[in-house]
């Protein structure tokens, strides 16, 4: 969604326009994403941050800011939300039948489970 479209709707929505941060450079990746984010939540020492995201990348993303955020030794409180399912995302009993749920939802059963034997137990405490 173009930045300028997002802000639209989050300012329809209620969010103050001068809460509303787009974070750059723009990146490709949630790794890189959480970090940039978990960069600036240290610097500025915010409070909360709301993740937006598609309905089927939420476990993973949450999973990944909440890991970033405390490397950094940030302790903001972090939140998550979506788009209803059909709406920008494949449809919760129906993803199995498009090309682009194949690609989307089962894409994201696989990125998950590289995150958690890859990038997960290198950033999890012993």
């Amino acid at each position: 969604m173009p930045t300028n479209v997002a802000r639209r709707e989050l300012v329809a929505q209620g969010v103050p326009d001068g809460a509303i941060e787009v974070l750059s450079p723009e990146v490709s990746g949630t790794i890189a994403e959480a970090e940039i984010a978990g960069e600036k939540a240290a610097e500025r020492r915010w409070e909360s941050l709301l993740i937006v995201t598609s309905a089927y990348h939420t476990r993973r993303a949450l999973w990944t800011f909440e890991n970033v955020l405390a490397e950094k030794g940030v302790e903001a409180e972090i939140g998550i939300v979506s788009p209803m399912t059909g709406q920008q995302t494949p449809p919760t009993l129906y993803w199995w039948l498009t090309w682009k749920g194949w690609r989307d939802v089962a894409g994201e059963y696989v990125k998950s489970a590289f995150y958690y034997f890859v990038f997960y137990r290198m950033h999890i405490p012993n």
